[in-house]
């Protein structure tokens, strides 16, 4: 349990660190827990994406699966967002895989040219992967790979009841 002295300090600490005061200090704090951009709330992040880029995304899908319902129209705009965040997320692993390609040709060669060959890649590649950069592309792999599965099952279930409509259509014109 905590001392009364404790209980002021905190107290005394609690009116000190409020927060940010200034408009721009209160927008940063408000991403704070966007680290990658795959774990943020907002899904189209406008200092590095376009969000015409999105809605020309979401309407092509909107075109392509013409949802009828209000429960086919959330499924499109979550395969949008789905297929949106692969995209960042192999971005991602892309960038962190060539940074990191870079920084073992450093280490290996200097300002060197690297020897001719695949053997030299190879390399780069090994020194890459067991240095830090290999967990933050797993992770990166980690996060298709499950966007990839959440892209499979909400296709599904677009397809779901457009395909259980056509049989029952299909019956119905063949009495």
């Amino acid at each position: 349990m905590a001392t009364e002295k404790q209980i002021a300090a905190n107290r005394e600490n609690a009116r000190r660190s409020t927060g940010p005061k200034s408009r721009l200090g209160k927008s940063r704090s408000s991403r704070n827990n966007l680290l990658t951009g795959l774990y943020g709330r907002e899904f189209v992040i406008t200092t590095i994406e376009d969000p015409a880029d999105f809605d020309a995304l979401l309407s092509s899908l909107t075109a392509e699966f013409q949802p009828e319902s209000g429960h086919e129209q959330l499924l499109v705009r979550q395969l949008a967002r789905e297929f949106w965040m692969a995209r960042r997320a192999a971005r991602i692993e892309a960038a962190v895989t060539a940074h990191a390609l870079d920084a073992a040709r450093r280490d290996l060669w200097g300002h060197q040219a690297p020897p001719a060959g695949p053997t030299a890649g190879a390399f780069c590649l090994a020194v890459a992967w067991v240095r830090d950069a290999s967990r933050t592309i797993a992770r990166a792999q980690r996060h298709l790979a499950i966007l990839d599965r959440n892209v499979a099952r909400t296709l599904r279930f677009l397809n779901r009841p457009k395909t259980a409509v056509r049989a029952r259509e299909a019956r119905h014109a063949a009495l």
